[in-house]
């Protein structure tokens, strides 16, 4: 099915009147139509321009969801071809691992690189976001013919299809050329043995002051701390990620206690048969239930680490670009942060993750959402804490650190300041991470 939605450019002015328009509703509203028929049931003119924009490789299109936006203007009518497209896959092209994924279009595209849309990857039979895009993310070559974007780690093996939000890509000319994509915009995703994790985002090494004299004794005293270049993930690890590392390597049993705590009622992953896999509609939503180890374990598998609790605060601070802000990225802690204030429903209220803006670093839910294992011990206080940006590890300690709040703490705990353990054996419906990796 193609969905349409409003759109500001316009793509054919004819002179045409709403009447017929009307009728052109009334016959959407039959349902399904064979738009190779489309033509026979009108004569007007107009219509074989439409029928031939729309012939999208598919054979039927449903009328019911696809509509103009009409306006009046000096005596013409204004039709507006809008730019989400989403199609129930039929005939898929198979990818493995980071695959560079390529579309072509009939007519030239730009990117609306301030529009603040993401291109989305959806499940094929939930049509549930699993992946996002930023406008950045995305290459256009071939003078405005040709998409391009890399395929991220956190697809299981299944069918998707690509999402384009409106403003994203807007098409020029003033003419219905048609769109068309290879295998409509759809794709077989057959897995990947390999750890690799391109979700990341690149974190220049620099100097801050950690801590915080406005908060508790533990976040005391402020001290400068010397941290080098790393890579953090740009997202909390999700369901999907984390599932696609136990049917790699087992959801094994780590100083007592299983990685994930499959049995409990609020984790978002579930075993089928010999197979792990995030529950339906929880793909994209950052795991939970995860121990200290099952997310020490998954950073090692993908190539990576913990972050220790220095890069963890200087990432969330915004790096080298940080303005300073309370939240991750604003002192408005809506903006960024999904905390007990704006969630609602049943437990656990966990959200899909990058829904909320990003810091300075282009970094999501640094702030809310779950709070992130860290590599560190726990210490009471920042007394002898190493000033290079290393883990702070003790033996005489066995608490980790625990960073950024949750869906359940209140605003004050998801400051970037903030700092909480727990027992590395534990696991939670308010815990999860993000992974680092060197340069």
């Amino acid at each position: 099915m193609l969905k349409y939605a409003k759109n500001k450019e316009v793509l054919a002015k004819a002179g045409y009147t709403k009447r017929f328009f009307s009728n052109m509703m009334d016959i959407a509203k039959k349902g399904d139509v064979s738009i190779d028929n489309l033509e026979k049931m009108t004569k007007n003119p107009f219509l074989k321009m439409v029928h031939k924009g729309l012939k999208f490789g598919a054979n039927t299109i449903d009328l019911a969801t696809f509509f103009f936006n009409i306006n009046s203007y000096n005596g013409s009518t204004q039709v507006y071809l809008p730019t989400t497209y989403e199609r129930t896959p039929k005939h898929l092209e198979s990818v493995k691992g980071n695959a560079l994924l390529s579309m072509d279009f009939k007519t030239n595209i730009t990117i609306d690189a301030s529009s603040k849309k993401q291109l989305l990857i959806r499940n094929a039979d939930t049509h549930e976001v699993v992946l996002r895009y930023e406008p950045n993310e995305l290459k256009v070559s071939d003078n405005g013919q040709k998409l391009e974007f890399q395929l991220k780690r956190g697809l299981t093996k299944g069918n998707y299809y690509v999402s384009i939000p409106e403003y994203l890509i807007f098409l020029s000319g003033l003419t219905f050329q048609g769109i068309y994509t290879k295998n409509d915009w759809q794709f077989k995703y057959e897995g990947d043995e390999q750890g690799n994790y391109a979700d990341k985002v690149f974190v220049k090494g620099g100097t801050f002051d950690m801590g915080s004299n406005n908060g508790d004794s533990d976040e005391k005293p402020i001290h400068s701390v010397t941290v080098r270049d790393f890579y953090i993930g740009k997202y909390e690890v999700t369901n999907a990620q984390y599932a696609e590392f136990l049917n790699a390597k087992g959801n094994q049993i780590d100083s007592g206690n299983t990685w994930l705590d499959i049995n409990s009622s609020y984790c978002q992953i579930e075993k089928v048969g010999n197979k792990f896999q995030a529950k339906s509609g929880k793909e994209t939503y950052p795991v939970i239930e995860v121990t200290w180890y099952g997310a020490r374990a998954y950073a090692q598998w993908v190539g990576g680490r913990l972050p220790t609790e220095a890069e963890w605060e200087y990432a969330a601070r915004g790096g080298n670009q940080s303005q300073g802000y309370k939240y991750s990225g604003s002192n408005n802690i809506d903006d960024v942060a999904w905390y007990s204030s704006n969630t609602s429903g049943s437990n656990p209220r966990t959200q899909v993750v990058g829904t909320k803006q990003p810091n300075e670093l282009d970094i999501y839910d640094m702030s809310g959402n779950v709070w992130e294992w860290c590599e560190d011990t726990w210490h009471g206080n920042y007394n002898g804490a190493p000033t290079d940006g290393s883990a702070w590890v003790d033996s005489n300690y066995t608490s980790r650190v625990v960073r950024g709040g949750s869906w359940n703490y209140f605003a004050s705990y998801c400051r970037v300041a903030y700092r909480l353990s727990n027992n590395p054996n534990n696991s939670s419906d308010n815990y999860g991470f993000r992974v680092v990796f060197l340069p």
